[in-house]
């Protein structure tokens, strides 16, 4: 790739301080890319540094990071590639109108630019993405302007798209047939066309459905800020219906995030909304998250009378795909329970209904659950061909959570069969796109299984290592597996 070797070249020349983007759009590729480079650099006596930004507390500051980075890095000549930068920065900062925006990760940075020639002696790269490059441009000006190059490495692209849908009419930006990266551009576009006229209600609904795509493809950091907004409007707007809803959109995401107990929190007061209103919908909706945060922190009783109550609100409407959904979610809980067969049989109903309905991401993820339930019956073969299914539907569907999700149980599916060298490359697929995501229970998740296929091929040391990494963020999210870890590290040191 030519961007990618233009890239090494510029590496090797800068002797001190330079700034340059890489444009990126697959973090399993930037992955390999920094990889690749590190290799390469390394016939040059040069140092490629990561700097993830996910791993660093809150508080840190871009430039403090930065200089204890090369600081821990001593002598010799180094790199610094920034990566996770998307975790730190406010797509919104304003969030309402007539009020100062606060600094950002970004503005601060952007504030200090003078002092970095001072504390990065080698030259620093930002991998971003391209809805990043442009809050980057917004947010930190002078840094922009202050870049020697940039460096596009996008290996995928969004698919050509019909200007109709199937039925022959117009696409709407929400409607979820429609490609993410095609929704996220018309959302985009219609925010600042209501923003600029002052609809506010408009406004927020448009922040809502970018808040929704970023959450099903797994930017759970960027959907937060998106309904923040929201609730935040509509508040302002008094809007009681628009509030209960973004309270349940906001518990979906402190719990892809991982912080289930705040998710619950948000739930509930979705729920006595929806059931002040009389919303039976949201009342549904409720009830559904609910049940999947209970069974998140281990709770499959609880959960499964949140979902038969959700089933039978879903019933009661005639709407079939939340039925679906809910028959999935029964079956996921069942699973939990150690009961196989009656998992199965919700799986396949869900199933049968997304694939009736044309629901693909519903498809995807019953077709994922259901090789799950396979897997504890032992059939190991029916399993995979279900999670290739499952990672096949993702990709189609630009489902970056999905994607990871796959790829896990693939690894440990390939672990079962022995195949622990398989399995270690599906878990580092997987850990690649949950470190983009941010999703650091999915990420306590490939490290731990990482570790173990490793500790199953003799190599006592990358096992330690990656059981360490996982222990650190079970600690950080108060992780079930966190005792598990421990006591496999304390076993695996002989201690």
């Amino acid at each position: 790739m030519t961007e990618l070797r233009e890239l090494e070249l510029f590496l090797r020349q800068a002797t001190d301080f330079r700034l340059a983007l890489v444009i990126y759009n697959d973090p399993v590729a930037r992955g390999n890319f920094i990889r690749d480079l590190a290799e390469s650099l390394a016939s040059a006596d040069l140092r490629v540094l990561t700097l993830d930004l996910v791993a660093r507390p809150p508080e840190t500051r871009l430039l403090d990071a930065l200089g204890e980075c090369f600081g821990e890095a001593g002598t010799g000549r180094s790199v610094a590639m920034v990566v996770n930068l998307e975790s730190r920065v406010d797509y919104a900062p304003e969030l309402v109108r007539g009020q100062k925006a606060p600094d950002s990760f970004l503005s601060t940075a952007n504030l200090q630019r003078d002092r970095f020639p001072e504390l990065c002696p080698g030259p620093v790269v930002f991998w971003m993405t391209e809805t990043l490059e442009r809050a980057f441009f917004e947010q930190a000006p002078d840094l922009w302007h202050w870049r020697s190059h940039v460096f596009d490495l996008r290996t995928r692209q969004i698919p050509e798209m019909e200007p109709l849908d199937p039925d022959g009419r117009p696409w709407q930006s929400y409607d979820d047939r429609l490609h993410p990266g095609h929704r996220v551009r018309r959302l985009e576009e219609e925010l600042a066309a209501y923003r600029k006229v002052g609809l506010a209600r408009e406004e927020m609904q448009a922040f809502n459905g970018l808040g929704i795509v970023y959450l099903e493809v797994g930017d759970a950091c960027r959907a937060l800020k998106d309904f923040e907004a929201v609730l935040n409007l509509a508040r302002k707007l008094g809007n009681l219906a628009w509030e209960g809803s973004v309270l349940g959109n906001l518990g979906n995401t402190y719990a892809d995030l991982g912080d289930i107990r705040r998710a619950i929190r948000y739930h509930e007061e979705a729920l006595e909304i929806a059931r002040e209103l009389g919303d039976r919908r949201s009342e549904g909706n409720a009830l559904g998250n609910l049940g999947i945060a209970h069974r998140q922190l281990g709770e499959a009783s609880r959960a499964i009378g949140s979902h038969e109550q959700a089933l039978e609100i879903w019933r009661g409407v005639g709407d079939l795909r939340s039925e679906g959904h809910a028959h999935a979610n029964l079956g996921n809980a069942y699973l939990q329970l150690g009961d196989a067969r009656r998992s199965i049989g919700y799986l396949e109903q869900a199933l049968e209904i997304a694939r009736a309905i044309g629901d693909r991401r519903g498809e995807g993820s019953s077709s994922g659950s259901l090789g799950n339930a396979y897997a504890e019956l032992g059939e190991t073969g029916r399993a995979i061909e279900l999670y290739e299914r499952a990672l096949e539907v993702a990709r189609q569907t630009g489902n970056r959570r999905g994607e990871g999700n796959a790829l896990g149980n693939l690894g440990n599916a390939h672990l079962q069969l022995d195949d622990a060298r398989r399995a270690i490359g599906c878990f580092d697929q997987q850990l690649e796109i949950v470190r983009e995501i941010s999703d650091r229970n999915g990420e306590a998740h490939a490290l731990w299984n990482a570790a173990i296929a490793h500790e199953v091929l003799g190599e006592r040391p990358k096992a330690l290592a990656r059981a360490e990494e996982a222990l650190v963020i079970c600690g950080e999210i108060d992780h079930p597996n966190a005792v598990q870890v421990r006591a496999a590290i304390a076993e695996w040191r002989g201690e």
